[in-house]
C-alpha cells in the first residue's frame, strides 16, 4: 500500500532532489545569452551567382556550412550560372529586445 504523501513526493514534473542536484543548485534558473556573442564570430558562406545569358541580376544566398553551400555552387554551375562561395564573418552591430531595429 503507498501512502498519499509518498505519492506526490514524485508526482511527474515536480522538483526532485536529482533534478536540483543536476543544475548545481536549488534553483533551477538559466542565464538568458547574450544575443551578440551567439552570432559575434560564426562563419557564414555566401553563394554569389548570376545566370549566364539572362538578366544581370546577381543573387545571394547565405549558409552555415561549407558543405551545402559548395553543393549550391556546383548545382548552379550545372545550370550554366558563374558561381562564387565568399567565406565571411558575422558581427553583431545592435541588439535590441523584441523589436526590429
Amino acid at each position: 500500500m503507498v501512502r498519499v504523501s509518498e505519492a506526490k513526493e514524485n508526482r511527474p514534473g515536480g522538483e526532485t532532489e536529482a533534478v536540483r542536484k543536476s543544475f548545481g543548485g536549488d534553483t533551477l534558473s538559466i542565464a538568458d545569452p547574450d544575443p551578440a556573442g551567439l552570432v559575434d564570430g560564426v562563419y557564414v558562406v555566401v553563394v554569389h551567382s548570376r545566370p549566364e545569358g539572362r538578366a544581370p541580376r546577381w543573387t545571394r544566398r547565405i549558409y552555415m556550412s561549407l558543405h551545402a553551400a559548395d553543393k549550391a555552387r556546383s548545382r548552379a554551375s550545372m545550370r550554366g550560372d558563374r558561381a562564387y562561395l565568399v567565406l565571411c564573418q558575422l558581427q553583431a552591430v545592435d541588439t535590441r529586445l523584441g523589436g526590429a531595429l
